[in-house]
């Protein structure tokens, strides 16, 4: 009896290795294979923006499938998420340059209403349909878009992210891949509040008189500008008189230069002043008095 029951039980072993054996090759087969071809950096070149117009950019991925036996299933529904990319805010995707960033999304439609995430109600989805070993090209269309907000207090220049992504069949992953997000940031930089018209009042042989006028430099962050005014000097009705540029009002003495330098600050404006003085005893002609004009430029 003892050597009976040892032969049965060994006949219990080898019926389990061969179950075992059987089922192997099933437990290895992928009936799908993907590649996700490297999409193309998705690039915005972004300008300040505080409405709600959006700005836009159309892209696609694209996936390489194949069957791997010429049993497999001919023809499969394929789905493709997106993740918040590397640095998400809220439920706001994040394309930063140091400190700051810009706010921006990806989407299922060119309406920029449909989200393009990772869940099974926010990823894109294509029909795998092949009745030979060949590879299939998918192809899955999205876009992006950056809401209305201001970006004046940023510096300007390159703000990046990078977006992963997952092909799946049904829960089974397939494949990944990346996108690169470039928002270039241009450097902006504009004269606003033009200066009044700067009258002198003066009496023939009087004493010097002082004027001025303000106006507003809107110029992107951290950014190096300079302001020139020319001409810095001029004659109306026989009187001569100087102009010179500052950031705070000047005196008779001192009007300042013809050339101002500074930087864009984060409130995005910053004011300067034009002074001008007309020189004291000055008799002064009776020409008729025609008004003078001058130019200011801003390099940046």
């Amino acid at each position: 009896m003892s050597l009976l029951k040892t032969i049965h039980r060994c006949g219990l072993l080898l019926a389990a290795s061969l179950v075992g054996l059987a089922m192997s090759p099933l437990s290895a087969h992928a009936a799908i294979t993907c590649t996700i071809t490297q999409p193309t950096a998705l690039s915005f070149a972004y300008v300040n923006n505080t409405n709600s117009t959006t700005n836009k950019i159309q892209s696609a991925i694209t996936a390489v499938c194949q069957r791997t036996l010429s049993t497999d299933p001919t023809s499969a529904t394929l789905t493709l998420g997106a993740n918040d990319g590397a640095q998400p805010v809220s439920s706001n995707n994040f394309a930063q340059l140091g400190a700051n960033g810009v706010r921006y999304n990806l989407w299922r439609n060119s309406g920029c209403t449909q989200q393009f995430r990772d869940t099974a109600a926010t990823q894109l989805s294509a029909t795998f349909s092949s009745a030979t070993l060949s590879p299939v090209t998918l192809t899955f269309d999205f876009w992006g878009c950056i809401p209305g907000q201001s970006v004046a207090s940023f510096p300007a220049g390159l703000y990046t992210d990078v977006v992963t992504l997952t092909l799946r069949n049904g829960a089974i992953p397939l494949a990944t891949g990346s996108i690169p997000i470039n928002i270039y940031a241009p450097a902006t930089c504009t004269i606003s509040g033009l200066p009044t018209v700067i009258t002198f009042v003066y009496s023939a042989f009087g004493a010097a008189n002082f004027q001025s006028a303000n106006f507003n430099a809107n110029c992107t962050n951290l950014l190096p500008y300079t302001i020139d005014l020319s001409p810095t000097a001029g004659v109306v009705g026989g009187l001569r008189y100087d102009l010179g540029l500052s950031d705070t009002v000047g005196s008779a003495s001192n009007v300042g230069a013809a050339t101002l330098s500074n930087v864009g600050n984060a409130s995005g404006t910053r004011s300067h002043v034009i002074n001008g003085v007309m020189l004291a005893n000055q008799a002064g002609a009776t020409t008729p008095i025609a008004p003078q004009s001058h130019t200011l430029t801003i390099t940046y």
